[in-house]
């Protein structure tokens, strides 16, 4: 689970950089992925994996959102790249 008020962050050492992620608290939750070339995808989510599966099941926490039509809902992410160096 993401923690509400902390932000993903990525650290890169060599470079001396921090990326930072601010997520709105409907994304519950965080999947990352490496690719074989070695790329690192960082996805914020409103659901679990399996998310579907698990509200059909009754769990309200699968953050699965039912919207009727002409309904909607929106989030922002944003990105702060922090530089450390003088």
């Amino acid at each position: 689970d993401c923690q509400q008020d902390e932000p993903i962050k990525l650290i890169y050492d060599q470079w001396q950089t921090t990326i930072e992620m601010h997520a709105d608290p409907l994304f519950k939750q965080v999947i990352l992925f490496t690719a074989p070339d070695g790329t690192l995808a960082v996805e914020p989510q409103t659901n679990a994996n399996d998310g579907f599966n698990l509200y059909t099941r009754g769990i309200a926490e699968a953050g699965i959102f039912v919207l009727q039509p002409a309904e909607s809902i929106t989030g922002t992410v944003k990105l702060r790249v922090k530089s450390s160096v003088l």
